[in-house]
């Protein structure tokens, strides 16, 4: 559905003759194609909207057309063109006074920050991502900026911390939340059970991330899918279940290689590592 409305938006603007329009329309849907992982469709579809969006001199809409690539490359596990592409994209966002653009760059850097291994800083750009959030209202990225400050926290080995973070975003995520976000908190909250909670939580958090997973993908959200898997995956190691954890990691990493999720495979690679020196 979310690609006939992409579609059915950029018809218009191009009968329309409006080509801002038009890359906005684009843009959205190589979003919704980079949630679905074709990431060489989203590619192409960011390259048309980046031209469009230059021919029609628009500066409203600067900061999305070269933030969402920014995303792509952070998946991809390019990190470094990503942070120059979320870079270039903040001064756009701040230029045009886009509060809600800023805070999206914001966010998403923290997730480079963390891929980076600069957790500190990352820390900081979540702490300072909630209030943001709040202020301008979007209850959806105050859920956001808490469960990323639940994994920057598991990522420094502050277990207690991480927990009541990931508490407070579910929390959160069941007012006004809309469904991708409640989702991702949900998957992100499960990692950090798996990985700071005692050994029910974490088997409990394993078959919640399973279930997580089969919704993603019946969404049609591939890399959140993946991202589940891993998690239930991970939660299965160190028990009876080690062996199918293993092969279903190794299966995730895969599978995430095979479409250029370098960042999501290299989360499964980090668990299957984790998990190998856990049982030596």
């Amino acid at each position: 559905r979310a690609r006939r409305r992409d579609q059915d938006a950029l018809a218009l603007y191009q009968e329309l003759g409006n080509d801002a329009g038009a890359s906005q329309a684009l843009t959205n849907h190589g979003e919704t194609l980079t949630l679905s992982g074709d990431l060489k469709g989203a590619r192409a579809a960011f390259d048309e909207a980046l031209a469009l969006h230059r021919k029609s001199g628009d500066r409203a809409s600067a900061g999305y057309v070269t933030f969402r690539p920014g995303e792509l490359l952070l998946l991809q596990g390019d990190l470094a063109p990503a942070e120059e592409r979320l870079e270039e994209a903040h001064g756009e966002l701040s230029a045009a006074g886009d509060k809600l653009g800023v805070l999206d760059v914001r966010l998403t850097r923290t997730r480079l920050l963390l891929a980076q291994g600069k957790a500190p800083q990352a820390e900081s750009e979540a702490r300072a991502g909630e209030p943001s959030a709040r202020a301008e209202g979007a209850a959806d990225r105050v859920v956001t900026a808490l469960a990323l400050l639940g994994e920057v926290l598991l990522a420094q080995g502050r277990g207690p911390e991480a927990l009541e973070a990931a508490s407070s975003a579910k929390e959160r995520s069941r007012d006004g939340t809309s469904g991708l976000y409640r989702l991702e908190a949900e998957v992100s909250g499960a990692r950090v059970s798996v990985g700071a909670g005692p050994a029910a939580e974490k088997a409990s958090a394993g078959l919640r991330a399973s279930e997580l997973a089969r919704t993603a993908s019946g969404k049609g959200l591939a890399v959140l899918a993946l991202e589940a898997r891993t998690v239930a995956a991970a939660a299965a190691l160190g028990g009876p279940g080690a062996a199918r954890g293993t092969a279903e990691l190794r299966a995730v990493a895969a599978e995430a290689r095979g479409k250029g999720l370098g960042l999501v495979a290299q989360e499964a690679e980090k668990a299957l590592a984790a998990g190998g020196s856990s049982q030596r």
